[in-house]
């Protein structure tokens, strides 16, 4: 059985509790052994006023936003570590869904990947392709057969120009920057030029899916040495900087940024030393404007052996 780094109940979903003012929360907390607290934005800064969580230390945070200041919720996970979820305001309705997605998750044994407990009772979903990677250079093929289809779909022009960008992002980054030495940390191969195989025993699937509202991509790596402080690293520094190249040294940069901005909903789930998993939600629409009026929620699941 999977534990999470936060100390958690099995039998008993987390509940969630609303901080109803800069000094309160909505119910006691007494006896609760697992909280998700979720906090507005506005508050944030004010949590540590609140003493019903001093006593606490098994709890996340769900922070809602209101507006598009990405700059300043990324900094507020490194004043509150507990930080694992952004959410929208307006996507209050989701909440309840989320629970039942994060009980699952954490009373999954580790058989189960985080693409198949998500696609549970997912009815309409239809998946397109399946890929299993071993080269740097499959890669390139991937790309063309992911174009191919993405240029099927009725959106708008610059669709599967986006769709591009996100694959050759999350895929290139498994091969360049998820494969690490152990004792240094350092990518093995940090030249993005170089073609290589993976070692023994190691791959990177990637999956494609749609369904009535929204295009579905997957990737899991088997190297597990993306965690959640490096991801806020990467955003908030990609958020703050006026310049970023996209294949920055040292990592994802602005175009894991850009990620974020385009999906509806991005998951993370982090299986330290054996696996990352990222699955992203991206709108289908015709209409340029209604896609880019997108408001981001952030997901971020931890496990430990």
């Amino acid at each position: 059985m999977i534990e999470f780094t936060m100390s958690i109940n099995l039998d008993v979903k987390p509940r969630l509790v609303y901080v109803t003012d800069q000094n309160s929360l909505e119910t006691s907390i007494d006896g609760l052994t697992s909280f998700i607290l979720v906090v507005p934005q506005e508050t944030i800064s004010d949590l540590d006023n609140i003493k019903d969580l001093k006593s606490h230390s098994n709890y996340q945070i769900l922070l809602s936003y209101r507006n598009k200041s990405y700059e300043l919720l990324f900094q507020s996970y490194f004043s509150h570590k507990e930080i694992s979820f952004l959410f929208p305001e307006d996507f209050k309705e989701k909440y309840v869904f989320f629970i039942e997605l994060y009980h699952q998750l954490i009373t999954s044994n580790s058989k189960n990947s985080f693409l198949d407990i998500t696609m549970n009772n997912q009815l309409n979903l239809k998946f397109i392709n399946h890929f299993t990677l071993k080269n740097s250079d499959e890669r390139w093929a991937c790309f063309d057969e992911i174009r191919r289809f993405t240029e099927t779909l009725p959106c708008f022009s610059d669709f599967s120009n986006i769709i591009d960008v996100v694959a050759s992002e999350l895929i290139t980054n498994s091969f360049y920057d998820a494969y690490r030495d152990p004792i240094t940390n350092l990518s093995v191969i940090p030249n993005r030029k170089v073609s290589f195989s993976l070692p023994a025993n190691h791959k990177i699937e990637v999956k494609i899916a749609v369904d009535n509202s929204y295009f579905w991509f997957y990737i899991k790596d088997s190297f597990g040495t993306l965690n959640k402080d490096t991801l806020f690293k990467a955003l908030d520094r990609a958020a703050s900087e006026k310049q970023v190249k996209l294949n920055s040294p040292g990592g994802a940069g602005i175009g894991l940024y850009m990620v974020f901005l385009w999906s509806t909903e991005l998951y993370f789930c982090f299986n330290k030393n054996i696996s990352t998993e990222i699955l992203c939600k991206i709108k289908l629409t015709k209409r340029n404007k209604e896609f880019d009026q997108n408001s981001p929620f952030l997901t971020i699941i931890e496990k430990s052996n």
